[in-house]
């Protein structure tokens, strides 16, 4: 599996999670949430 498969099982996984961006935390949620939300999978998963 490529490594952007494992993070993206990892984090769907996941209870709940952090979004950071340059050491501050800009989301959190329940990591299903956070792979839903739009912003998250343009700038993380390039979609």
């Amino acid at each position: 599996m490529p490594a952007l498969g494992r993070h993206q099982a990892r984090a769907g996984d996941a209870h709940f999670g952090y979004v950071l961006e340059t050491g501050e935390v800009v989301m959190q949620g329940q990591g299903k949430a956070l792979l839903a939300a739009p912003e998250i999978r343009k700038a993380y998963l390039g979609e």
